[in-house]
């Protein structure tokens, strides 16, 4: 089984997740200029809470769409999850 915190890969804050050859970098996305994970166990489940900063002209339509394919792509990556939330939060414009 694997553990969150130290030896199993699976951080509890961070950009990305890995656990043995698998890994998976949430800002690897198309879209996804920066993210920060959280993962957590609730018992049995494995929780990943993804915020990912995002173009902040992006249409609502378009965030909803890449949340699908940041989910997709978080199950297809680490089989243990269960829960997958991603919030899409608009990149701060540079000056």
């Amino acid at each position: 089984m694997t553990r969150v915190g130290q030896g199993s890969g699976i951080s509890p804050t961070g950009t990305s997740i890995s656990d043995g050859p698998r890994r998976f970098n949430a800002a690897a996305i198309d879209g996804v200029e920066q993210a920060h994970v959280r993962a957590r166990w609730t018992g049995r489940t494995l929780r990943l809470e993804i915020e990912g900063c995002v173009n902040p002209t992006l249409a609502v339509r378009d965030a909803d769409h890449l949340r699908h394919r940041v989910v997709d792509a978080v199950l297809a990556a680490i089989p243990e999850a269960r829960v997958v939330t991603f919030t899409a939060r608009a990149m701060p414009f540079s000056s």
